[in-house]
């Protein structure tokens, strides 16, 4: 999968460039360093919606695409409980980018999901007192389960909710790539979970093909 990844970042690697390299009398506002983290699902149902590995991949392809030397990424993955794969990391080397690659590629689809808590740690991992610009990319097919736990669930929704306003707050836009064919409706549950943690509507995508998934990014 690395060996594509890398074949594929450096085909696009011209178009990238060409995108975000600031233009002349760019104001300053626009060249703040950034903050991504990324919050995978790797809950069970994952194997079905996403059978390919293509989340992994959209990931490893996003942290590719960053501008080097001004750009952090975090990562965080989660099913029912949350891990931080990679604290906010910057992008100085190549060696950067692979190392989070290799973190990405060890994860393992199983167990159920709170998408909730792992959105809050996601938020809480900013510093909002500096002077980046904070973003948060989700990639998950938006099936929560908590079996009969109710509890648990109604407080991730709780959290979720405080987290959200935290995020608007900070103006950290959230984007949401959702996988499975219940992406297809957009009035099913699993879209519309999605579709409320996205901070507007063109920041949410089901495409699952490397070069439309890579034009979201760009869009980004």
């Amino acid at each position: 999968m690395k060996k594509r990844l890398i074949i594929f970042a450096a085909a696009l690697m011209l178009t990238v460039s060409a995108v975000l390299m600031p233009a002349a009398g760019v104001e300053a506002e626009e060249n703040k360093e950034l903050d991504l983290i990324m919050v995978l699902d790797q809950s069970g149902s994952m194997q079905t919606n996403d059978p390919n590995g293509m989340m992994k991949e959209a990931a490893n392809m996003l942290t590719a695409m960053m501008p080097a030397k001004t750009s952090r990424v975090g990562v965080i993955s989660f099913n029912r409980e949350q891990t931080e794969v990679v604290g906010l990391r910057k992008l100085s080397e190549a060696e950067d980018v692979e190392e989070i690659a290799d973190e990405v590629d060890r994860i393992e689809y199983e167990g159920g999901t709170d998408i909730g808590n792992a959105i809050a740690d996601a938020v809480e991992m900013f510093d909002e007192s500096d002077d980046r610009v904070h973003a948060i990319l989700v990639l998950s097919d938006g099936r929560n389960d908590f079996g009969i736990d109710k509890n648990a669930e109604q407080a991730s929704d709780e959290r979720l909710y405080d987290a959200l306003v935290t995020a608007q707050n900070q103006n950290c836009q959230i984007y949401c790539l959702g996988f499975g064919e219940e992406m297809s409706n957009t009035d099913d549950i699993p879209y519309q979970k999605l579709d409320g943690i996205a901070t507007d509507a063109d920041k949410i995508s089901t495409e699952t093909d490397p070069a439309k998934i890579h034009k979201f990014f760009l869009n980004m």
